[in-house]
């Protein structure tokens, strides 16, 4: 959960989410609106410092939103690695910071175990929060056992209510920002 806490890639994704949102309501064709949200996270992220696991978030929407743009449609892990390696081209020490290990883990466990659920179970919203956090956990597990010395689990279960939560809070953080 403390990515939920953290201010880290997860914010960066869901100021991303309601951006586009937002811009769909007024009327901005999506490609925009995915720019313009794009945008705000590349503002965001350098308002807090471009802080690796933020960092690879905001590029992430941007290149999302340029393939988007361009109707095209590429893999979401290797969108991932490019994102990741564009993070250590543009601060090299990236490559020593745990939150950016962390961030390009759980999003590879959970990309990886949501296609699998998909494909098994259905594209319900229950079965793609318990496969996105069962994934992240894995992916993240053998860091967070070497960094800090264990691996908690109760954050497959919490993250139901958890994130739900933190979609509605981090735009009031955004804004008091």
């Amino acid at each position: 959960l403390v990515h939920i806490l953290s201010i880290s890639a997860f914010h960066v994704g869901v100021i991303v989410g309601w951006a586009v949102l937002a811009g769909r309501m007024l009327g901005v064709p999506r490609s925009r609106a995915a720019l313009l949200a794009a945008a705000l996270a590349f503002g965001y992220v350098f308002l807090l410092g471009w802080p690796p696991p933020a960092a690879r978030a905001a590029l992430l929407a941007g290149l999302a939103a340029q393939f988007h743009l361009r109707q095209r449609n590429p893999q979401a892990i290797s969108l991932l690695a490019v994102t990741a390696l564009l993070v250590v081209l543009v601060d090299p020490w990236a490559v020593l910071d745990a939150g950016a290990w962390l961030s390009v883990a759980a999003l590879s466990g959970a990309l990886s175990f949501s296609r699998w659920s998909d494909r098994a179970l259905g594209t319900g919203w229950g079965y793609r929060t318990l496969s996105a956090s069962v994934g992240a956990t894995l992916g993240t597990a053998p860091i967070t056992a070497a960094m800090f010395g264990m691996v908690s689990i109760a954050g497959i279960v919490l993250n139901f209510a958890a994130i739900p939560l933190a979609a509605v809070a981090v735009p009031g953080l955004l804004l008091s920002l």
